[in-house]
């Protein structure tokens, strides 16, 4: 298992990362920072101000349980952008939209993504 993603080893450091990493993937659907760690707390039950804390002011320590649910969130945040540009693909291949090759590349990195993902669970 990842030292990144197993709870027990999860440092400040790293869970600071996880938040940096969900917010810049919600900041990709063009909304500002607060309003994208307000999305990320309310979608999955994260406090707003532990999320705020991890990016601006971390602190000394993170509880197990917590740093159970940040993983999950992440998970689930990664799954949740990776569903919907397998949407995405599947959308602009309907409409002729763009060539093959350049869909043949996305759908390389939609695989590359999840092998990445799933050799961390």
């Amino acid at each position: 298992m990842s030292k990144v993603l197993n709870p027990t080893l999860l440092g400040v450091q790293e869970a600071g990362r996880l938040v940096g990493n969900m917010v810049t993937l919600r900041d990709l659907e063009g909304t500002s920072r607060e309003g994208a760690i307000r999305s990320l707390s309310t979608s999955y039950g994260l406090p707003f101000s532990a999320l705020w804390a991890l990016l601006y002011r971390p602190p000394q320590r993170l509880e197990h349980g917590f740093a159970m649910r940040l993983i999950a969130a992440y998970r689930a945040e990664v799954e949740r952008v990776a569903a919907r540009l397998a949407h995405d693909i599947e959308t602009l291949e309907a409409a002729h939209a763009v060539d093959q090759t350049s869909l043949d590349e996305a759908r390389a990195l939609l695989a590359l993504a999840r092998r990445k993902l799933e050799r961390k669970a």
